[in-house]
Order: C-alpha cells, then structure tokens, then sequence
C-alpha cells in the first residue's frame, strides 16, 4: 500500500497500518473501526511515511470530522509538503471550519498546481465573494484539462451572481450538454434564460 513496507518484515504494530490504509483507501463500506485503529497506531508509532496520515486525513474528511481532518493533513505534511492531495484535504478542512483565507492561501501557495486544485481554488474564491479571480481560476483548469466540465458550471453560477445572464447561459450551456440530467446544470440555464425572457427556451429543460 506503501512503499516503505512493500516486501520488507513487518512488525506487528506495521501490519495494522498496511492493513487499516488497504481497508481506508479501498473499503466502500464502514471503515470507522479502521480508522481508530490507525490513528492510534500512527500516535503511538509516528510513522513515518506520509501515505497512513493522509488516508487518515482523508477519512475523516468524508466523515466531516474537520478538526481531525486538518491535523492528521498537517502530519502528512510534514512528510510531504507538497502533496497536492494533501494539500486539498487540508484546505477544505480549513475553509469548512470558516478559515476561508487560510484555506485558500494553502492552495495559492502550492507549487505547480494541478486542474483539480485550481478549481477548488475557484470554488473557494467564489465562495468568498472573489468572482473575477474565480472565473480567471476556473477558465486556467479549464485549459489544464478541457473535459472539467463542472469548471463551465462554476463559472456560469458565478455569473448568475453578477446577473450576467447572457454569460451565464454561455457558460451553462456546455456542462449542460455533457450532463445533461444534472439538476444544477438544468436549474443553471433556466435561470439564466427566465431572466433574459426566452421563456420558451427555458420551459424544453424545466422537469
């Protein structure tokens, strides 16, 4: 599961690590048991390998247990600074727990960010009122990876905001095509186009 224990012994307390990140990172069921079993042996051993803390970090997110989230994100930090994925756990944890700058400058402050973590990026700006750093943030995933189609969607959201409805149906118009059973695409572009009054329109995509 991790490369410092692949093929080497394993002492006892090793096993239960590699065994709680298989069940973490590959369970779709409950995994709360894991979990406490893993971050007990993670306190008591300090391991030192980043890939258990940032299964933990994420198991904990899920569970929206933000506190622990961002602890054990910053353990895995330690180890590896740089993780984009770890980076993401600890500033969605933050952000949730209403440190929405410190969430945010976690990620401004990433090195080479990927498509992934230039749209939270952008959804958090946007959840802060940034609109125009946003939709700038939004538009460079989109040109990182062009299939992010839910980067087309943020964008139009924003602009509904702004009541910038031509824009805003522009930019519904192609996750809407993509998904098109998406509820929030759907609701997206009807906004947009009740308020620019093609009623008609509007009335082919309403349920």
């Amino acid at each position: 599961v991790f490369t410092r224990l692949s093929g080497a012994e394993m002492s006892e307390s090793e096993e239960t690590i590699y065994k709680a990140v298989g069940v973490l990172r590959y369970s779709r069921g409950s995994y709360a048991d894991a979990a406490d079993s893993l971050e007990h042996h993670l306190r008591e051993t300090g391991h030192p390998e980043y890939e258990p803390w940032l299964e933990l970090a994420w198991s904990h997110l899920k569970r929206k247990n933000f506190t622990k989230a961002l602890a054990f994100a910053r353990e895995a930090a330690t180890r590896a600074p740089e993780h984009p994925r770890i980076r993401r756990i600890e500033a969605a944890a933050l952000y949730t727990l209403g440190q929405e700058r410190e969430g945010i400058a976690v990620l401004e402050n990433q090195v080479n960010r990927g498509a992934d973590q230039t749209f939270r990026l952008a959804v958090m700006k946007s959840g802060a009122g940034e609109h125009e750093q946003a939709i700038a943030l939004a538009r460079a995933a989109l040109k990182q990876r062009d299939n992010l189609w839910i980067a087309w969607r943020l964008i139009g959201e924003v602009e509904l905001r702004r009541k910038r409805y031509k824009a805003a149906a522009t930019a519904f118009f192609t996750p809407l095509a993509i998904e098109p059973n998406d509820d929030r695409n759907r609701a997206g572009f009807v906004k947009s186009l009740t308020a620019l009054r093609r009623a008609d329109e509007a009335a082919d995509y309403r349920d």
